[in-house]
């Protein structure tokens, strides 16, 4: 993304492409990061066991982007073909967000409890490294031997990291490639997971679990796959598709409205009705729903299209995995935790305007060394989380970068001073990668390996949502707040993070739905979700799945 958003963007600005589709290329690069939630329950319902859950998924994604940006390099002239340009672009971000996706799940499925933080760290740190790569290294390539230079450096480094999962086995069992031969030894071990697994998936997964246990996700996947269901569960479904072929419009119509102006209607105007679809369905849904708890009897009505069992297992896991009450609290973290960044527009004010620094300046500090100090509190936070728990280091994370937060506004006379501020800048950048791993590494500890994809995923999408709407609101507390009131407010939500930590287990997922932990191992004390959320029965045993 370095690469796309720095050095290539100017490229373009230098070489006259006007703002407006400078800006139609920006939002088209992150359009395909914003339904990322689409890939996770594709890659959860759509496996290749033989050759690894994940694996394939990664190199397909890989295999995507070095295409797609090789396609780049038989465009005779960029500038010229702008449009072009944007929708391969387009098509690059499509299989980078997927392959996202797809490192997070196999993350979750292959790690262990007391190694997440610290690869965490390291995934995360080497994302930083590849930005300054892709943005400092080859935009330096750019001005003396062109673009095409900068995307052909970037191709066979695509390809080396590619290597990497082409050539290990997600697991013993698994083969690398079609043609591979596997000792006996792993043949055997193949052989008798396929026996398990073939045996496993004989119930359906919903009716081996308890019958009190997963209410919520037993009501999704009975309502798809069942020939009938409930008039509320058929509402919803229709109401969730057309917002799909809403999302699904709306992207065509912003990659091809320059080509379609002369029509007599635009995707866009197929994109609009979707969409009050969907938003009166979901309230329809939302009511049907509303009476049935409340007693009311609404005859069941037949299914016009059950799901497969693979399709209502994976919506199944995916409602299981936020069943537990760690997961349930994660949700208004995730939409709250960074609601603080509100101050960043004013920071950047701050430095530029207030303390008198100049871009040049400012982008090497904040975009260099800033950054090179985030890197080395990712690292040092995942080692520390793993060491002492990642709750308890991201409590404290977040309660020194409030406090940090807060620093900014107590030495509003020293905003001049560039030595004093470019020391705060790189201990408040490596707070906030102490406290900021670890929360993810939260994250992903409540992540059910079986809905991976899809879980882990909902909750980087919850984080992203938090700070858009962080940032929508910047204009309505700049006009109500001076600066330095306005930075006290950023430290006060920053402890909205601290709070739901103190509520949340990063246990609890392992224990209740994986099964991975005994009652007799002392480092999980089981004051928190031995139950599902909302069991009001607190004597019940701990929960483990079989599904």
């Amino acid at each position: 993304s370095g690469f796309a958003n720095v050095a290539f963007v100017a490229f373009l600005v230098t070489n006259g492409i006007e703002v407006e589709q400078i800006a139609l290329l920006f939002a088209t690069v992150y359009l395909p990061w914003t339904f990322k939630f689409i890939w996770g329950p594709v890659i959860d319902m759509v496996t290749f066991p033989k050759y690894g859950i994940r694996r394939p998924w990664v190199l397909f994604a890989e295999t995507g982007m070095i295409i797609s940006l090789a396609t780049l390099l038989i465009v005779p002239d960029l500038v010229a073909s702008i449009e072009l340009v944007t929708i391969l672009l387009f098509i690059h971000n499509l299989f980078s967000s997927l392959q996202d996706v797809s490192v997070d799940a196999l993350a979750v499925d292959i790690l262990e409890p007391d190694e997440v933080a610290t690869v965490n760290g390291l995934m995360f740190a080497s994302k930083r490294g590849g930005i300054i790569f892709g943005g400092a290294v080859l935009g330096m390539l750019v001005v003396p031997y062109g673009i095409k230079s900068a995307i052909m450096v970037q191709l066979p480094l695509l390809v080396l990291i590619m290597m990497v999962p082409l050539f290990l086995r997600e697991r013993p069992s698994n083969s690398l490639f079609p043609w591979s031969k596997k000792s006996e030894q792993v043949d055997d071990d193949s052989h008798t997971d396929v026996e398990e697994t073939i045996e496993a998936e004989a119930v359906l997964p919903w009716e081996s679990d308890h019958p009190e246990e997963f209410t919520q996700a037993r009501w999704v996947a009975t309502n798809l796959h069942g020939n009938r269901i409930s008039p509320a569960a058929l509402v919803l479904w229709l109401s969730i598709g057309a917002l799909l072929l809403w999302g699904l419009f709306a992207i065509i119509h912003q990659l091809t409205n320059t080509y379609t102006g002369d029509w007599g209607f635009t995707f866009g105007d197929i994109a609009a009705p979707m969409k009050s679809i969907g938003k009166w369905g979901l309230l329809v849904s939302a009511l049907l729903i509303l009476a049935e708890w409340l007693g009311a009897s609404i005859p069941e009505i037949s299914n016009p299209a059950p799901a497969s069992k693979l399709a209502s297992t994976t919506a199944y896991n995916i409602v299981k995995g936020f069943s537990t009450r760690s997961s349930f609290v994660l949700i208004f973290l995730c939409l709250l935790s960074e609601l603080y960044l509100f101050t960043d527009p004013i920071v950047v004010d701050i430095f530029i305007n207030e303390a008198g620094w100049s871009q040049t300046k400012y982008n090497a500090i904040v975009g260099g060394v800033v950054i090179a100090f985030m890197m080395f509190g990712q690292i040092v936070g995942g080692m520390l989380g793993d060491r002492f728990g990642v709750r308890e280091v991201s409590m404290i994370g977040f309660s020194l970068l409030a406090l940090s937060n807060a620093t900014l506004a107590l030495i509003s006379d020293y905003w001049t001073n560039t030595n004093l501020m470019v020391g705060y800048l790189c201990v408040r950048a490596i707070i906030n990668g102490v406290a900021w791993i670890c929360v993810i590494a939260v994250a992903m500890r409540l992540t059910f390996s079986k809905a991976g994809g899809s879980q882990f995923t909902a909750y980087m999408s919850m984080f992203n949502l938090s700070a858009v709407m962080a940032y929508l609101f910047t204009g309505t507390m700049t006009q109500r707040f001076d600066y330095i009131t306005c930075l006290y407010i950023g430290a006060a939500l920053t402890l909205f993070t601290v709070i739901l930590l103190w509520f949340i287990d990063p246990d609890e997922v392992d224990r209740v739905l994986e099964g991975r932990f005994g009652d007799d191992e002392e480092e999980f004390d089981g004051d928190l979700g031995e139950t599902p959320w909302w069991s009001d029965d607190e004597e019940e045993e701990p929960v483990v799945s079989g599904a």
